[in-house]
């Protein structure tokens, strides 16, 4: 799913919104010149971050360096550090930080 998301978009970031269920993530990135994507992953998910956002290109990267199927990802907050742990890579944990995003809606031109 990455993959796909860095066809489209990537030096940009992608966005990360875990379902009201925690049973899925919708992973979406978007470009002014290529479009947008969005792929979803089946996932299990027992934390309160419903929404966080990491650079495309760097997330994608750690993940190669993985040999385990599934991965074990650890939210602390939409801002705080993440570590990355494979069920078959004891020895290797990543901490990776989540990019600050901004949720503010702006006046647009009709509302002037």
């Amino acid at each position: 799913a990455l993959k796909r998301l860095l066809i489209i978009d990537e030096d940009g970031f992608s966005d990360f919104h875990i379902s009201d269920d925690n049973k899925e993530i919708t992973c979406s990135a978007n470009s002014d010149s290529t479009g947008e994507v969005t792929e979803k992953i089946d996932i299990d998910y027992n934390g309160k971050v419903d929404r966080v956002a990491f650079t495309t290109k760097k997330l994608s990267n750690i993940i190669e360096h993985f040999n385990s199927e599934e991965l074990d990802i650890t939210l602390t907050s939409e801002e705080g550090p993440c570590s990355i742990q494979g069920q078959s890579d004891p020895y290797t944990i990543t901490i990776i930080m989540p990019l600050k995003t901004s949720t503010s809606t702006y006046d647009t031109e009709e509302d002037v």
